[in-house]
């Protein structure tokens, strides 16, 4: 009898999805910083990329600079 190989994958959650879905609300918690998000998890301080590496070493991280919240009350008109 063979035995089947399982591999307990976790799922990966889309960085770019991540962010259009939860948008307003990460530039109301961390707006002007720099954070690092990997699979729909956001890490910060100085050390947060080393640690988002650690967690998903198959992932790539992605660094996000987000505006301030102030950036989006007024209209700007080019």
């Amino acid at each position: 009898m063979m035995k089947t190989k399982i591999k307990n994958r976790m799922k990966n959650i889309d960085n770019d999805e991540f962010v259009t879905k939860h948008f307003e609300e990460l530039v109301n918690k961390y707006g002007g910083k720099a954070v690092i998000l990997c699979n729909g998890e956001i890490f910060t301080g100085e050390d947060a990329m080393e640690k988002a590496r650690a967690k998903y070493p198959k992932l790539t991280p992605m660094i996000l600079n987000l505006p301030r919240p102030e950036f989006f009350e007024n209209d700007f008109v080019l």
